[in-house]
């Protein structure tokens, strides 16, 4: 029993030392570039949607939805305060867009956040809003991830990241810094050709 127990504890310590568990520390930012130290940005290859010429003051919310198997609410705030570097300020979680809708009159015929109809609907009566998706699993040492962002009054998507890799040591420096990066380049470009932030 002790030998099956202290074999099981070996294996899980190897299997979290592999997975390259992210901390969600408070990384650096390079002040010249405004990226995450180290500037590296995802893969070409992993960027399997970039649209061009997006009007981002058009915007009066983003939604953000994320998912992670490790620590989602520190994950969450993580993305937000990229979101907020970015210069989105009005980012609403799915609980924040549901206490803005019981709280607008004028939203009271939105009774789902899951139908596409629905949030179609409310994108145009309250917005347009912008969604951003981040979706970051681990299984063992590899990494799932699927970053998107589109606008919900047309379903368009606008901007798209999707890979999975194995993480050597550290997830939030591999995989989380180089998408978000990238994301930061997206968001620069659209904003030189005269999209501002929400």
């Amino acid at each position: 029993m002790t030998k099956t127990i202290a074999t099981g504890t070996i294996v899980w310590a190897l299997s979290m030392l592999l997975s390259g568990c992210a901390t969600y520390s408070s990384s650096r930012i390079d002040e010249k570039t405004g990226m995450y130290e180290g500037n590296a940005v995802a893969d070409p290859v992993w960027i399997t949607k970039s649209v061009s010429g997006v009007d981002l003051n058009r915007y009066a919310y983003v939604y953000l939805q994320t998912r992670s198997n490790f620590y989602p609410a520190r994950f969450e705030y993580y993305v937000r305060h990229a979101l907020f570097r970015n210069g989105f300020v009005r980012v609403l979680n799915q609980q924040e867009l549901t206490q803005l809708v019981l709280d607008t009159p004028r939203l009271a015929s939105i009774n789902s956040l899951t139908d596409p109809v629905a949030v179609r609907r409310l994108s145009m009566l309250a917005g347009p809003i912008l969604q951003v998706s981040y979706d970051s699993t681990g299984q063992g040492a590899r990494n799932y991830t699927d970053f998107s962002v589109h606008d919900l009054s047309t379903g368009e998507l606008l901007f798209q990241i999707k890979f999975d890799k194995v993480i050597w040591t550290d997830s939030e420096k591999e995989t989380m810094q180089p998408v978000l990066n990238a994301f930061k380049v997206w968001v620069d470009q659209n904003r030189a050709a005269g999209g501002s932030a929400v």
